[in-house]
């Protein structure tokens, strides 16, 4: 999982830079014949000397000349707003918009369950003593003015100038923080806790073992089943299929085994165990013994494996590769802030 939010999309189709200042004519018609028939044929010249205001103007009508387009090419019934429930959360406020300049949370501060109500939902954690701990998720938005609406060329990603949204990847002027607010104590690293399962911005993670009093260590399967040893089970990650075989189960120690095979390429596990098996990441859950010779093992392949090292970047994968721009802090006796 790699976040890179240097630009999202250009907002003006066409500004031209050529020598002379905004002129117009046929006002009484506007928006033609600049904008007619459901097609433009325009382009905003500005000069290269050009007051401040007359950039400003620049952008105001651009974007007018937009919104004209966009209501005579609209399709009855239908709008051309990005959806702001369930899916998306609207950084606007009504009639108060993002405009160039502004910083992401101008308008909206804080976003919570009431705009994004599946990916920001209360949850519940119960560990394996039946104990249960609620929690609240929320997204704060970052203050910065360096993670606001610009027109540059994105540090040269672009040929020309360009309005886009230019977002910092400094974890000093971050562009988000997801916030888990636990209502009472939480203790992952708890034997209880490692295992068990919880839900975080909408996916559904396992608490693994290697969880401590600051790190938390979360594996997410993409496909999890139970198989019995000697028996070839096909497992579906993306486009992909990996066939994975238990060869194995060993109790002579505290700690069960189990040697686990993908495609041609073997690994022994510890309950907990996250490794890069064939290619694919593979987090053993669970290993019971039943007989000689015989037992299963509960494994999940492309696990996703994040960890949260308080002070650290997120980290994820069995590698720990770093994900840039990320900062983890864990807070407090009650609340886990995970940035």
């Amino acid at each position: 999982m790699k976040f890179n939010f240097r630009k999202v999309a250009s907002v003006i189709a066409s500004v031209v830079m050529l020598g002379s200042t905004i002129g117009l004519a046929a006002a009484a018609n506007y928006p033609a014949p600049f904008v007619q028939s459901g097609k433009a044929n325009v382009g905003v010249v500005v000069g290269a000397s050009a007051a401040i205001t007359d950039w400003s103007a620049s952008l105001d009508l651009a974007q007018n000349l937009q919104y004209e387009l966009a209501k005579q090419t609209a399709i009855s019934g239908s709008t051309s707003s990005a959806p702001t429930s369930g899916d998306a959360a609207s950084l606007n406020s009504g009639s108060d918009l993002l405009y160039l300049g502004d910083a992401l949370n101008t308008n909206v501060q804080t976003i919570t369950k009431d705009t994004l109500p599946t990916v920001l939902a209360d949850g519940t954690f119960e560990n394996d003593d039946g104990d249960t701990y609620d929690y609240e998720q929320n997204i704060v938005v970052g203050s910065s003015a360096t993670n606001a609406i610009a027109f540059s060329t994105s540090s040269n990603d672009l040929d020309d100038p360009a309005l886009l949204l230019a977002l910092s990847t400094s974890t000093a002027t971050q562009a988000y923080n997801l916030t888990v607010t636990f209502d009472d104590v939480m203790n992952f690293s708890d034997t209880a806790s490692e295992g068990q399962s919880i839900v975080l911005f909408g996916k559904d993670y396992t608490v693994g073992t290697e969880t401590t009093a600051t790190s938390l260590v979360l594996l997410g399967g993409a496909d999890t089943q139970t198989v019995n040893v000697n028996v070839p089970t096909t497992f579906s990650v993306g486009d992909s299929t990996y066939s994975v075989t238990v060869t194995g189960i060993s109790t002579s120690d505290d700690s069960p085994k189990a040697s686990v095979t993908v495609g041609t390429s073997s690994a022994t596990f510890t309950e907990g165990q996250t490794k890069k098996v064939g290619g694919v990441d593979v987090f053993v859950k669970t290993i019971f013994k039943t007989g000689i010779n015989e037992g299963y093992v509960e494994l999940q392949l492309g696990a996703d494996k994040l960890t949260f090292q308080n002070g650290d970047s997120v980290m994820t994968g069995s590698n720990d590769d770093e994900i840039d721009g990320t900062n983890v802090v864990i807070g407090g006796s009650v609340e886990a802030r995970l940035n």
